[in-house]
């Protein structure tokens, strides 16, 4: 018996000494695989950094040779890749620009140190990390190697394959080198090509416009009177603005349109990030102008702005009214200014007053674009405003015929009220009605009237005589 038991005691000892060789073998084999990914990632990570290292010194590189010496510029490019595509493709075209010019660099986001220390930085990977560790596995067999044991072996062997604790936790993590926070974003108005047309030539160019939509569509269809208000428009502002206030109009309208109009399609952060440096930038100037006791240079005199709306105006009752019967009783007079005025020779008072109206509304939409609060700030704008009978309500918005007031249309920020001066005599009064022409359009005798008051089916309004008498019927 005792032989047996001896035999018995030496068997288990040999199963045992075997199964904890097999476990260690196992957890070996376990940590060897996890060490092998992690060694894996860490190369991929490795190759990646260098991958842009490289392009970032080439970028570096490229800067240099356009003439970007300006560290603070070389960050802000080296962050934003599509900026630095820009002005590459600028140069290489041949277009002239400022490299400073061409971008807005947020301070806020742009890398501390020099472009170099930002490489380097950019090819470490981010984010703390932990080192790996190994944790007990739940339910695992008694005979396995303990944690301590298995965290000795896994270091060891981590070592020989010139890896850290560290190496594998980021490799595990997924962690990545990250490209720099991107702190500089593009003026694209910038990018445009210099157009060296005149003014003179694009006059020329809105007229035969105008005489092509005429032989084709007619000169009361709506291409021919979009036409004519487009030569009408840039006759009169290129009459009574600088260039430069003639640019600025130009770019306020847009701004503003980027920055409020929510139906504006296919804005882009590019877009807002323009829209609003220039609305700051424009701000900033008249900040700068009012604190010295100067007017605002880039707001027309109060005569030109009169002129301009007296021609916006004209070009919404046509656009409005240019087609049908109507049409016939609108006068359009081209004043010795450049400006168009419109008159009415009908005696229709509902027609005379949507007339106004309309001529109103066409007055405040020119010259609003002027305006990036939306409300009535600078007193040029208000004298010509007050030219066509518009006032300003308490907070400071056009009011038109009837006492309406002009809805906003867009979304703005407030702006503290002021208290409204008196405005100055009308540079021009608002249209009259022509004085009657020898014959009504219909062809009827002097003197006689359309009762439009007065309709028969199937045959059209009265029209009477001069003593009254019914005489026929004209179609509206």
């Amino acid at each position: 018996m005792a032989f047996s038991l001896v035999g018995f005691g030496a068997g288990l000892a040999e199963s045992i000494t075997e199964r904890i060789e097999e476990e260690r073998k196992f957890s070996n084999l376990a940590l060897q695989g996890r060490i092998e990914r992690a060694s894996v990632l860490k190369m991929q990570q490795e190759k990646e950094a260098k991958a842009i290292e490289e392009d970032l010194k080439g970028k570096l590189n490229s800067l240099k040779e356009f003439g970007v010496n300006d560290p603070e510029l070389q960050k802000a490019y080296l962050s934003a890749p599509t900026a630095l595509e820009a002005l590459q493709k600028a140069k290489l075209s041949g277009l002239e620009v400022d490299p400073k010019a061409l971008i807005t660099v947020n301070k806020d986001k742009l890398f501390a140190g020099t472009p170099e220390e930002m490489i380097r930085a950019a090819t470490r990977p981010t984010g703390t990390v932990k080192a790996a560790t190994i944790t007990p596995t739940e339910g695992g067999s008694m005979l396995a190697p303990s944690a301590s044991m298995q965290q000795q072996r896994f270091q060891q062997i981590a070592s020989m394959r010139g890896l850290t604790p560290e190496d594998v936790g980021r490799a595990e993590a997924g962690f990545t080198p990250q490209r720099p926070e991107v702190a500089a974003s593009i003026n694209f108005e910038v990018l445009k090509k210099e157009d060296k047309t005149t003014w003179k030539q694009k006059l020329e160019r809105y007229e035969t416009n105008y005489a092509d939509a005429v032989q084709r569509f007619g000169a009361d269809s709506p291409e021919a009177v979009k036409a004519k208000n487009a030569v009408d428009s840039y006759r009169v502002a290129t009459s009574n603005m600088t260039e430069e206030q003639f640019d600025h109009a130009k770019k306020l309208s847009r701004a503003n349109a980027i920055m409020f109009d929510k139906t504006m399609p296919n804005v882009t952060d590019q877009d807002r990030a323009w829209a609003k440096s220039y609305l700051d930038s424009y701000n900033e100037y008249k900040r700068k102008q009012e604190a010295l006791g100067k007017p605002d240079e880039k707001i027309p005199a109060p005569g030109s702005l009169v002129s301009i709306a007296r021609t916006a105006g004209a070009n919404a009752v046509r656009n409005t009214f240019g087609t049908g019967v109507t049409r016939a009783q609108l006068a359009f007079v081209t004043n010795q200014d450049g400006s168009t005025s419109v008159q009415y020779s009908g005696d229709d008072p509902e027609m005379q007053k949507r007339i106004v109206r309309r001529e109103q509304e066409g007055v405040v939409a020119s010259l609003m674009r002027l305006e990036p609060t939306g409300r009535v700030t600078n007193k040029n704008i208000e004298l010509a405003l007050s030219a066509f009978g518009i006032t300003l309500d308490e907070d400071r918005r056009p009011v038109l015929i009837d006492a309406t007031p002009m809805p906003p249309a867009r979304e703005r920020p407030a702006v503290p009220p002021r208290t409204p001066s008196a405005a100055a005599s009308a540079a021009s009064a608002p249209s009259t009605p022509a004085p009657k022409p020898a014959t009504t359009p219909e062809g009827f005798p002097p003197g006689s009237r359309i009762a439009r008051n007065e309709f028969v089916a199937g045959k059209g309004f009265k029209v009477y005589n001069a003593e009254g008498k019914l005489i026929g019927y004209a179609q509206e």
